[in-house]
């Protein structure tokens, strides 16, 4: 049975609050969101790099340290903490997208794989399937519908020159 956007939103938060991913936080799982947080706001160095380098440029040389980061995730309010870290549990998915393909052997099909004994699913296929199972997941919590979201920027996208003035990549 096909499923629309909304639908998947709504199902997959479901699920999530369901095993216990959306309870509220005990201290040390606010510690956690914290460093994760702190973390995401350091990945944005690495994401303004990746900008200036599909642009033709260099890196910006002015980045946030570690003890900016913290300072500022320190001061910010619980709730886009969490928000936050729940962007670095979507980043740590892609991350293990791009281990799927430089880790293990290359394979010629994306398709699911298993390791030996497991019933869970590995590789490309599941890491992209995760990355968007989190995106769902926040779009729903926040009251955010995805599909609006989707068909505004695919529009937008239709209608920007090739390559969007020339990026690299």
């Amino acid at each position: 049975m096909a499923r629309n956007i909304r639908d998947w939103q709504y199902e997959v938060h479901k699920t999530a609050k369901n095993k216990g991913w959306w309870d509220p936080q005990s201290p040390a799982e606010q510690q956690v969101a914290q460093d994760l947080a702190i973390i995401t706001l350091l990945h944005r160095n690495l994401s303004a790099d990746v900008e200036a380098l599909r642009k033709g440029e260099s890196p910006p040389s002015k980045k946030i340290t570690y003890e900016q980061a913290e300072q500022t995730v320190r001061a910010m309010h619980p709730a886009r903490v969490l928000m936050l870290s729940k962007l670095a549990l979507i980043h740590s998915e892609v991350s293990e997208a791009a281990e799927s393909i430089y880790d293990s052997e290359w394979v010629a099909s994306y398709d699911l794989q298993y390791a030996e004994g497991s019933k869970k699913p590995e590789g490309l296929l599941s890491e992209l399937a995760d990355v968007v199972i989190r995106c769902l997941d926040l779009a729903a919590h926040l009251g955010i519908e995805l599909s609006r979201g989707m068909s505004l920027k695919h529009r937008f996208n239709k209608s920007r020159t090739h390559r969007h003035g020339n990026k690299l990549a």
